[in-house]
């Protein structure tokens, strides 16, 4: 299966093992026969030229499992369908270059493609979360006056922490706060 679908890593022991594990746990070898025989009876050309709605078509050229005849003809088929052929490429859309294929499709949905790759902020950060335990019932019994001062102490030891460690305050919950680090 993986020298059809993703034959650029057909080669791969990682990607084999890993593939191998996939299959095992997605069916019984015997569902597995029944859903490719069935697959390989799929035929929806006969409905293709109603197709009535903005339609694009990639295909790779050097994808082992649907010729790029196919693709072509589908589009073909398809008022208005865009096609869009990518000289390689496996079977499986998630593997090798991605970014032209992405950017066709973001191109085709908003209008537009975004020219760079966007950094991607990345950090590392301690969350704290407190919370009064069943504090409807706490509140209750303590009656407002008293409660309001736990809470008016909660919040002022959260602060002083928060701000004693070079955190950000992001919420006061009520009966408790949310903060990072």
């Amino acid at each position: 299966m993986l020298k059809m679908v993703v034959a650029s890593q057909a080669h791969d022991l990682d990607a084999v093992v890993l593939l191998a594990k996939f299959e095992r746990l997605a069916s019984s070898p015997g569902a597995l026969k029944t859903i490719m025989l069935l697959n390989s009876q799929i035929d929806v050309t006969s409905i293709l030229p109603t197709v009535q709605i903005p339609t694009i078509v990639l295909h790779r050229r050097t994808d082992a499992v649907v010729p790029v005849a196919f693709g072509s003809k589908m589009a073909m088929q398809i008022s208005g369908a865009k096609y869009i052929e990518y000289p390689d490429g496996d079977h499986a859309f998630w593997t090798g270059d991605t970014e032209a294929l992405l950017g066709d499709i973001e191109e085709f949905i908003t209008g537009h493609r975004d020219g760079g790759v966007a950094e991607i902020e990345r950090v590392l950060a301690t969350v704290m979360f407190t919370d009064i335990v069943d504090s409807t019932r706490r509140a209750a019994e303590l009656g407002d006056q008293r409660w309001r001062g736990l809470l008016d102490n909660h919040d002022h030891l959260a602060r002083q922490m928060i701000e004693k460690h070079h955190g950000s305050l992001i919420k006061n919950t009520g009966d408790g706060v949310l903060g990072d680090f």
